[in-house]
């Protein structure tokens, strides 16, 4: 945003920031300390965007980014014969609230357009957003029949075994065991970027827990173990210390390829993402509901676990309910 443009210099005339005065020659380029301020361009932007002299540089750009309202509302026309077995073919017009929101730019609407349309070819990298499953995923079980189909298969059918590997205190040991399979496009695809970052994750959380509770909290152990001697991932971060690098390095690759600076486990991950549906097409009143879904990858196998995370997703999956009614 320029200052002239800005709401508080703006307004006290000659376009000049109140909150960072400077000379003409000697005017900052990025952020001046000012919640409206922005960063200034260097060089010719017509140049480098190819843009006609003489045009509203930021008219342009909005408008080379817009599509026609009938390539949005009427991108899918039915067939001839689907046409001509409609009884009312006034379901064959676009909503009126459709029409409008993409008339007027409507930033919910079009975040959920974008969302959409770049999601399934992307492995909803940016997150689940539909407006017929709101944050759920489409296909509970896409993310992890890809993972099944790939080398990275070796983290999932680990997790299936977790129950009775931390009944037995055996979680370092078959960590440990696991070959170091990387987590680039080559061994893992981006349609199970989101079952591997869930059962990488848990399988570092438990690692982690099993370490700091051997022998008791649930985990009983006939001997003392001691720290597997494997490769770690220390060199990764502080996050990923004393995690075995056959998980702490293909986390790491798929955390910074899903956006995550940091690796981490967030609670939808282990809840929402982390869960089954018996009968998709079981959708009243909504599909994620406590009695359609099954826990997927517990870790203890336990009833109050799988209770607890089911209760969790089905309060995401009502609030996704809430937001398919009102997500204008």
């Amino acid at each position: 945003m320029s200052e002239r443009g800005c709401p508080v210099s703006g307004s006290m005339g000659g376009g000049t920031c109140p909150a960072g005065r400077q000379s003409a020659n000697n005017r900052r380029v990025g952020p001046r300390g000012c919640s409206f301020s922005g960063y200034t361009q260097q060089g010719d932007i017509h140049a480098a965007f190819d843009i006609p002299r003489g045009v509203d540089v930021d008219d342009w750009l909005r408008a080379r980014e817009r599509k026609a309202i009938n390539e949005i509302v009427y991108s899918n026309i039915p067939s001839a014969d689907h046409i001509a077995q409609v009884k009312n073919v006034d379901t064959l017009v676009a909503d009126d609230r459709d029409l409008l929101a993409v008339a007027l730019g409507a930033p919910a609407r079009q975040v959920i357009l974008r969302a959409e349309g770049i999601g399934p070819q992307s492995g909803w990298k940016d997150g689940y957003l539909s407006a017929e499953y709101g944050f759920c995923p489409p296909d509970s079980n896409e993310a992890a029949g890809a993972l099944a189909s790939c080398p990275g298969r070796v983290w999932s059918d680990l997790c299936e075994r977790m129950p009775g590997c931390v009944s037995r205190g055996r979680v370092r040991e078959s960590v440990a065991a696991l070959p170091l399979v990387e987590g680039t496009e080559e061994n893992v695809p981006d349609r199970a970027l989101w079952a591997a970052v869930v059962a990488l994750g848990m399988l570092c959380s438990i690692y982690r827990y099993e370490e700091k509770n051997d022998g008791y909290d649930g985990v009983s152990t006939s001997s003392a173990s001691a720290r597997p001697q494997v490769g770690m991932s220390d060199d990764l971060g502080p996050e990923l210390v004393g995690i075995p690098r056959s998980i702490g390095l293909p986390y790491w690759q798929v955390s910074r390829r899903m956006g995550r600076a940091i690796p981490h486990l967030t609670f939808f991950d282990q809840a929402s993402y982390n869960i089954k549906v018996r009968d998709p097409t079981s959708i009243h009143p909504y599909v994620g509901r406590f009695d359609n879904t099954d826990l997927r990858w517990p870790m203890f196998g336990e009833r109050t676990e799988i209770a607890f995370l089911k209760g969790c997703a089905d309060t995401a999956g009502l609030l996704n309910l809430l937001f398919t009614c009102c997500h204008f």
